[in-house]
């Protein structure tokens, strides 16, 4: 869903040179790596922030079941 969007964002009218940016904090920033992987064509830039390192250290930290993520 992310390629579609930064797609069809970059078609619009308001959209200088067609180029998209992404920004975000956590599970934004999160959402920009995987968007990034799928290569759109016109996404310029990412500045993810606060992502995490690995899903095992930081849902189970020291082997204990973080559910409060």
């Amino acid at each position: 869903d992310g390629y579609d969007v930064v797609e069809t964002v970059a078609a619009q009218p308001w959209v200088m040179n067609g180029k998209v940016g992404m920004v975000g904090l956590s599970y934004p920033g999160i959402t920009q790596l995987f968007v990034a992987s799928t290569q759109p064509p016109h996404l310029a830039a990412i500045t993810p922030l606060s992502v995490i390192g690995a899903a095992n250290t930081t849902m189970l930290p020291g082997g204990i079941l973080n559910d409060g993520f």
